[in-house]
């Protein structure tokens, strides 16, 4: 048994160089009071002279184990990683004249979390060997302090260019931030009742419409109705590995799996959206109607006055929780005396890679990470702020592979 721990800072400065020098741009022209024009320079682009590096600390604690001579293994870890000093654009007022917004230290995030791999490997005889592994990870993510307290920073745009994810102090990075939703009204008298004060909270819903939560009971639907619904970071990832060799014949097979993670189906909300006058997903086909009334999708209306197909709502957040069965390889090695010295070792196996994937997710794959767009103006802000959004990612492909190894 070995137990082992460790501490160390390292910096960052991935962000446009010289940002703690000003720009000056000349060619300024200002009035004089007197219908004329003087000429002069103006600080366009401000600076920050004390910016600096980020700065992440991490600890770790792991131990190493060897029991039963060394057939079962245990190595795990836990971990603080404290980013401070994290680089973030903090907006000032437009009343400045400035043409952009100063990067500032202003940000602490942490996560922390625990990694472990078990392992179980024996042999029975000369002709039969065999091991299993069972590797984990939990992970919790937090944003200590960003910006000036209160500040956001919004990622997860739809092509209505409307935010889904929020990160902000207290939360997930990119957590989602949307409008609850109650089934669907099932009837007109059902949608009038939906009120307060006397009054409509949606004005325009009938039967078969979507029934938005009013959260802060103003009695309207709005952006000030979202709430935390999830975070893109899973709870927990697993994958199960084995192996058997018995005389000349091999064979592997790895699983993978992942919990408790949330995914914007936001390839869903485009193709599901009636009012484009397009081709539109399967699953609109079962819409309500009276006759209907358990329906999945709200009634056909053209012009969607209730804004059922409304991207800031939790109608496309679905779970990203999946079990994959990702690798599986059969081989076998050729007896040495066929090849009479010729050939050290010849080896033929078959591969099969993603053969299925169990998932309650509706799009092609549960695999989201990032979108990758032209339209995203800061590639760094992307890989957090649109992690778990899903805007037609291509799904992983099914492989299947033969192969020959020869070494001479």
């Amino acid at each position: 048994m070995k137990i082992r721990g460790g501490y160390g800072v390292l910096g960052n400065q991935e962000i446009v160089p010289y940002q703690y020098s000003s720009t000056i741009t000349t060619g300024i022209n200002y009035p004089d009071g007197k219908g004329g024009l003087i000429q002069g320079a103006f600080p366009k682009e401000f600076a920050n002279p004390d910016i600096k590096w980020e700065e992440t600390a991490m600890t770790n604690v792991g131990i190493d184990m060897h029991i039963l001579s060394s057939r079962l293994s245990l190595t795990a870890d836990w971990y603080v990683k404290n980013t401070k000093d994290v680089l973030l654009t903090v907006p000032i007022p437009i009343s400045s004249g400035g043409a952009n917004d100063p990067v500032r230290n202003a940000g602490k995030i942490r996560n922390e979390g625990v990694e472990f791999n078990l392992s179980w490997n024996d042999r029975i005889n000369n002709d039969l060997s065999y091991g299993v592994s069972f590797l984990g990870s939990h992970n919790k993510n937090e944003v200590i302090e960003l910006g000036t307290g209160t500040q956001a920073i919004w990622g997860g745009a739809t092509v209505q260019n409307i935010n889904t994810s929020k990160t902000l102090a207290g939360y997930p990075i990119g957590g989602f931030w949307l409008i609850p939703t109650d089934g669907l009204f099932g009837s007109d008298a059902e949608a009038d009742a939906y009120a307060k004060d006397g009054v409509k909270i949606q004005p325009n819903a009938k039967g078969g419409d979507v029934k938005f939560v009013d959260t802060n009971g103003d009695g309207t639907i709005d952006d000030e109705d979202r709430v935390y619904m999830g975070s893109p970071f899973p709870k927990f990832t697993m994958s199960l590995n084995g192996n058997v060799t018995y005389k000349n014949f091999d064979a592997s097979v790895g699983f993978q799996a992942v919990f408790g993670n949330k995914i914007y189906n936001a390839t869903r909300q485009t193709l599901e959206d009636v009012t484009k006058g397009t081709n539109y997903l399967s699953s609109v086909l079962d819409y309500w109607t009276p006759d209907n009334p358990n329906a999945s999708y709200p009634r056909l209306v053209w012009d969607d006055p209730n804004r059922n197909t409304r991207a800031e709502s939790d109608r496309y957040l679905e779970s990203g929780s999946y079990f994959r069965l990702r690798s599986l390889q059969v081989g076998y090695t050729f007896p040495i005396e066929w090849f009479k010295g010729y050939i050290d070792k010849a080896r033929i196996y078959v591969n099969a890679e993603n053969l299925f994937t169990i998932t309650g997710y509706s799009g092609y794959s549960p695999d989201v990470n990032v979108v990758d767009s032209n339209d995203r103006k800061d590639p760094s802000e992307m890989a957090s702020t649109y992690r778990g959004f899903d805007y037609f990612i291509y799904p992983n492909n099914r492989v299947f592979m033969i192969g020959l190894n020869v070494t001479f």
